[in-house]
């Protein structure tokens, strides 16, 4: 019965993971769902303390290891060589109940032509806030474009901030 349930999650869990060029997300969301398919597993088992410890385990890798995550995207953005144009830094500030559907949102938002997604990052606030930031290459030499771009994410409501910043970037050898 187990193995059955491992292959089910793994369709569902396929299903999360998007690879736009060279952007893959989803892959923590799969393999969260992968887990507590896991410990759904042990607790219908009648193995609820190895249910409790591994909850526990899941929780405690979600969260110790998203700065870790948020600390190589920046290592990586900071040491990528670009060609000459534009980056744009786009923090969008929400609540954490609403973080997935807002950064889903500012990816489709931002994942277009003349564009190319470097890498999006969130970081919890207090007061249940978190502060999604994506950085953005383009050659375009217009901030017109940035800002229709994010017209929608301006305009959505359960987003409680906006702020961009744009950096002329040069061909690094």
């Amino acid at each position: 019965m187990a193995a059955q349930v491992a292959s089910g999650i793994g369709f569902l869990g396929a299903g999360v993971i998007l690879k736009q060029g060279v952007s893959v997300s989803g892959l923590n969301t799969a393999a969260t769902l992968w887990a507590s398919a896991a410990v759904g597993t042990l607790c219908g088992s009648g193995m609820e303390a190895a249910a409790a410890i591994g909850a526990t385990a899941i929780m405690l890798a979600n969260m110790m290891l998203r700065p870790i995550g948020a600390a190589i995207d920046a290592r990586r953005t900071a040491q990528s060589h670009e060609a000459e144009g534009i980056r744009y830094t786009l923090e969008v500030k929400c609540l954490r109940k609403d973080e997935q559907a807002i950064r889903a949102l500012v990816f489709n938002a931002l994942h277009q032509p003349g564009f190319i997604v470097q890498s999006i990052a969130a970081s919890d606030l207090p007061d249940d806030l978190v502060v999604i930031t994506t950085v953005v290459a383009t050659h375009m030499s217009s901030n017109i474009d940035i800002e229709s771009s994010i017209e929608t994410v301006i305009t959505t409501p359960e987003v409680l901030g906006v702020k961009w910043d744009a950096e002329q970037i040069t061909a690094v050898d």
